[in-house]
Order: structure tokens, then C-alpha cells, then sequence
């Protein structure tokens, strides 16, 4: 999967076939200046690890935001924190969901960090109560954005929201490294707004867990195509 980098200007992004191209995305790297900047205008990057949640356990008796990891989650969330305990991450934010909390706990554990809860992490509500079809419904919100069953979000509606609290954190920590606990669909959508190729297809190939490093550079994200996390020796499930 490829994904470039898009301008954080604007709050217009859609899930479309059309990819948006800014002006800050000629390459797939950096821009590099064409006067040199001053001391007061460089901006560190900013690394993100966007972290999908490991494995759960669903259970129609408990609200979905209780869900806990099933035992080869708890497993995958240790291996995680292997995996993640030396890239330097100084700041760690989570979904208010158990899964998402479950899923980070072990690296911040590790690393002495607090786990910061954020209430916009939360997965997109897509439905009330239990659903068999789940796959369907994920498939028809993909396809018609504005789509929502009574109460719950639009894939346009969780996109934005997504897109403006990544962009909150990154503010918050310009240019240093933070991890992001949260779920498939949000992260989907959010790797749909750099990416507009980014559909339906790669959020089903998404895994338990998943990351995805973001770099912000001046104001721009991208996503590091170099990365990809293995999950090797882990449980197949």
C-alpha cells in the first residue's frame, strides 16, 4: 500500500477516487526550501506511530467500548511493545476503549509513560447494538460517505474528526515522537484523507495489530512506505 502526503490546511477532505494534491505534495519527501530558512521557522517533524488496537474478544452482553483483548491480543500486545519500546516515543494517547488501552498498556508500562485518554480516538459508532453483517455495513459506509444509521457517525463525519485530532496532538507535541492507540475504521478513514486510494479493500487487510508511522513536516503528513510492521512468531489468528 502507498500513501502520500497532503496538505493539513484543509478540513475539505473526503473519501473520494480522486486524490487531493497540494502543493506540498510534489514528492514524496520532504520539500526542501528554496531560500534557506531561519532559526525561528524550522519546524521539527513530527513522528506519529498509529497504532491499531490488537485483537478483541466481542461479546453482545457488554458495550463495545468494554471489550477486552482476546488471549492472543493480550500476546500480540506484548510483542508490540518489542517492537515499539526503542523507537523513542515520548508521548502516548489512547481511544477510551478497553481493546485500545489493553493494546498500548505494555509499552507504556515499558517506557514509564502515562497513557493519555482522548475521546476522540474512539472507534466510529456505525451501528446500535449488535450487527451480523458488520463487513457489509464497514463496505456500505465505505461507499457512500454521508452514509449513517440513526444515531451514529458518517464515514465524513468521523474523517474530519480524525483528521482535526491528529492535527491537536501534533500541535501539542511538535517534533516529538507519539504513539496513538485506536481502531480499524478511524485510522482507515484517516489514511483515506492523505490517501484517497486508501479503500475498503486495505481496511480489510488491515491486521490486529496494526501500525502505521505518519510523519508531519511542515504541517504536511505522510506516510513512512518503508515501514511495515511484521507480526512474525506471533499467533495467527
Amino acid at each position: 500500500m502507498m500513501y502520500s502526503r497532503q496538505s493539513s490546511d484543509s478540513f475539505s477532505w473526503r473519501i473520494s477516487s480522486t486524490p487531493f494534491r497540494p502543493d506540498c505534495l510534489s514528492s514524496g519527501l520532504p520539500d526542501k526550501p528554496t531560500e534557506p530558512l531561519g532559526i525561528s521557522e524550522l519546524v521539527l517533524p513530527t513522528p506519529i506511530n498509529l497504532i491499531r488496537h490488537a485483537e478483541s474478544q466481542p461479546d453482545a452482553s457488554i458495550p463495545e467500548a468494554d471489550w477486552p483483548l482476546s488471549e492472543a491480543g493480550q500476546y500480540r500486545a506484548v510483542y508490540l511493545r518489542d517492537r515499539l519500546i526503542d523507537a523513542g516515543i515520548e508521548w502516548i494517547y489512547s481511544s477510551p476503549y478497553k481493546r485500545a488501552i489493553d493494546t498500548i498498556k505494555p509499552l507504556a508500562e515499558a517506557a514509564g509513560l502515562i497513557i493519555n485518554h482522548y475521546t476522540d480516538l474512539r472507534e466510529r459508532r456505525l451501528k446500535n447494538g449488535w450487527v451480523n453483517d458488520f463487513v457489509g455495513l464497514v463496505r456500505q459506509a465505505w461507499t457512500d460517505v454521508d452514509f449513517a444509521l440513526p444515531g451514529c457517525e458518517s464515514s465524513a463525519a468521523a474523517q474530519q474528526r480524525i483528521v482535526r485530532t491528529i492535527e491537536e496532538l501534533v500541535n501539542l507535541h511538535t517534533g516529538d515522537c507519539i504513539a496513538v492507540s485506536s481502531h480499524g475504521n478511524i485510522i482507515g478513514l484517516y489514511l483515506n484523507a492523505i490517501d484517497p486510494s486508501f479503500g475498503f479493500e486495505n481496511w480489510q487487510a488491515m491486521r490486529h495489530p496494526d501500525v502505521f508511522k505518519i510523519v508531519y513536516n511542515n504541517s504536511c503528513p505522510y506516510c513512512d512506505t518503508e515501514f511495515r510492521f511484521e507480526d512474525e512468531g506471533t499467533p495467527h489468528v
